[in-house]
């Protein structure tokens, strides 16, 4: 478990109002992020980290690849869901496998507490996405691998959970054309959700919940958007930022990835892509984290970069300053992983992908 402390200056716009709250993440190598960003009158932004893995009770067995969200209705304490967790057993076997058990996190001076669920508890999976629809959880799609070998199957699938009484309840819904994992899901300010995938290249989705004599309803509709947009993708990385979407990274299905970095206007729908000035940006990566510091600056951690060796996951910690309307940005480089691998940030956790941040 470790800390790491944010100090953003004024260029970073006006902090928002949760600027205090807990930015938090977990990952196979079972250390857990906690990064709480304030207000500081200075003219760099700095960050360090702080160990707390000897204070908390950590979330096991360890994971990647899982589901996070922070319900509003419970104290807006984060939790996780899913993912692909390893376990080794008495003889120093390593198990791996796909679980759906949902973690919640107390604070500082306690950790993770698992949370008993009910109702319709989805399948276990990995690689799905969550977002508050109307200040509800909703988990979209994923990946259940199944068999080994088998491929496994990608799921279209909707689940809504209930916060107060932890229980889960179909939606009857589909994800549009067809099964989605590896995808970004994002909450609106206007109570929707706005769900970005492989397909979406000249839309994003939209996902809204409607009543109608007392019945709940949910309904995908395609959003057009005009712009420069992303390309095909998975495994990138977004954030809102007030009324913007910023995505960051990913790869294509190629494996080809990316260090772009994108904004979306969600009132006119138009997408731009960040011009980046200042000559440096992370390494292109897929798996990375991304969260909100302001109203346009953002966090980077982490991913994999791809290397002749194969996956390099990265421990790195960046911060973009952007102006949505002119579609310019700078990267600044907060804590250097001196290349990843085996190395990290000073202070930091051990590099990583397909963690999660919120």
């Amino acid at each position: 478990m470790y800390t790491i402390m944010v100090s953003f200056a004024t260029t970073c716009g006006t902090p928002p109002a949760a600027a205090a709250a807990s930015l938090l993440f977990h990952c196979l190598l079972q250390s857990i992020i906690v990064a709480q960003a304030f207000s500081a009158v200075t003219n760099k932004v700095s960050a360090k980290w702080t160990d707390l893995s000897d204070f908390v009770a950590p979330v096991v067995p360890p994971r990647s690849g899982h589901a996070a969200f922070t319900p509003l209705d419970v104290g807006n304490r984060p939790r996780v869901w899913g993912g692909y967790v390893e376990e080794v057993d008495a003889n120093g076997n390593v198990e791996r496998h796909v679980t759906n058990d949902m973690w919640e996190w107390d604070g500082a001076d306690s950790g993770w507490t698992k949370v008993d669920q009910g109702g319709e508890v989805p399948r276990p999976r990995l690689a799905a996405a969550m977002a508050l629809v109307n200040d509800r959880p909703v988990l979209f799609g994923g990946w259940d691998p199944q068999t080994p070998g088998t491929g496994g199957v990608i799921l279209d699938t909707l689940k809504e959970f209930d916060p107060p009484s932890n229980s889960w309840s179909v939606v009857d819904a589909r994800i549009p054309d067809g099964p989605s994992s590896r995808h970004v899901a994002l909450s609106l300010p206007s109570g929707v959700a706005l769900m970005h995938n492989h397909r979406c290249d000249d839309h994003v989705i939209i996902y809204s919940v409607t009543k109608l004599l007392n019945l709940l309803y949910g309904r995908f509709s395609k959003q057009p958007t005009t712009g420069n947009a992303p390309s095909s993708r998975g495994l990138h990385a977004a954030t809102m930022a007030g009324d913007k979407a910023i995505v960051f990274g990913g790869a294509a299905k190629s494996g080809e990835m990316s260090n772009e970095a994108f904004v979306l206007d969600t009132n006119t729908w138009e997408w731009k892509s960040i011009t980046i000035a200042g000559g440096i940006a992370p390494c292109p990566r897929a798996g990375p984290c991304l969260c909100t510091i302001s109203d346009n600056c953002v966090l980077l951690f982490g991913g994999a970069e791809a290397t002749d060796e194969g996956l390099n996951p990265r421990g790195d910690v960046w911060v973009l300053h952007f102006d949505a309307d002119a579609g310019t940005g700078q990267w600044e480089l907060l804590l250097d992983d001196n290349g990843g691998g085996e190395s990290t940030s000073p202070g930091g956790p051990p590099s990583r992908n397909a963690a999660t941040l919120s």
